[in-house]
């Protein structure tokens, strides 16, 4: 018999507004009490209150649009900031939340990336922030980003890269330009981006248009998060900001110049590692 923790809501809502869509089929739960289980990984929308993103093989059914039953499986929800709240039940815990991004897995794990929740139960009360988490209400040493490995199988968001180059935008001969390379993405659970010397082979300089190759050796790690072996992971609060030495040599005539940065990883990598390009903004600058 399925317990009940609970994600509990601020006052009871009653049953209004649309039903639930599954938005990978566009096609609306026949009823609140409908159970639903995800055949594959699945996106809910929530009209007007949210979205759900269950893992495969999760199970769950709605008493209304702010209050849903988890019997099985894992949950990440993304809620909007209201003051009507919303509940999740699934185990012997109440968490009372009004808008943030939390997940739940069954019978009795809550963790929190943005926001804040109240966890309940026979036990007592917890308050939960971001990058916390609890099992059976009590806090745990893993992190959030510890039970996002779910999510990461299934999402692949994209990284993007800026060119910050610092109001150094003349070039001349036998003076490097130091740039800072930041790369950001709207991931949850972290991206592993590979280790430091791999991630500076993966940069590359387009000056009007020509690819030329950086000198992986001028490439600096100046703020990044480690995962495993030294890796360097990213997530939505934390980017990587790298230090790039230019080398004047790879600006072959002068006058102005437009310029970007590349970034395309190497081959496969571990499974939870992004692989793809992204590309900085454009910056004008002035060869001497």
């Amino acid at each position: 018999m399925v317990g009940a923790l609970t994600f509990a809501v601020v006052a009871y809502t009653p049953r209004t507004g649309g039903l639930p869509v599954v938005v990978e089929t566009g096609k609306p739960l026949s009823s609140w009490n409908d159970r639903f289980t995800a055949e594959q990984f699945s996106t809910l929308l929530i009209p007007d209150v949210g979205l759900l993103k269950l893992n495969k093989g999760a199970t769950l059914r709605f008493e209304n649009s702010r209050r849903v039953v988890l019997e099985s499986g894992d949950v990440f929800a993304e809620i909007r900031p209201s003051g009507k709240g919303f509940e999740i039940r699934s185990g012997e815990s109440t968490v009372r939340v009004k808008g943030t991004k939390f997940g739940v897995s069954a019978p009795s794990t809550v963790y929190v990336v943005e926001g804040a929740v109240e966890v309940s139960s026979p036990r007592g009360q917890l308050h939960l922030g971001p990058r916390q988490a609890s099992v059976e209400s009590r806090l745990v040493e893993l992190g959030a980003e510890d039970h996002l490995r779910w999510l990461a199988q299934y999402e692949r968001p994209a990284v993007r890269l800026k060119l910050d180059p610092q109001d150094l935008t003349t070039v001349s001969p036998g003076a490097p330009l130091k740039w800072n390379l930041i790369l950001e993405t709207d991931a949850l659970a972290p991206l592993t981006l590979g280790k430091p010397r791999d991630v500076s082979q993966y940069f590359s300089l387009i000056v009007n248009n020509v690819a030329r190759p950086l000198d992986a050796t001028r490439i600096t790690i100046k703020d990044a998060r480690s995962g495993p072996a030294g890796s360097i992971r990213l997530d939505v609060a934390h980017p990587c900001v790298l230090e790039c030495a230019v080398d004047p040599g790879l600006f072959h005539e002068k006058g102005r110049a437009w310029v970007c940065v590349v970034f395309t990883t190497g081959g496969p990598g571990a499974e939870t590692s992004w692989e793809g390009s992204a590309r900085s903004q454009s910056v004008a600058v002035e060869v001497r």
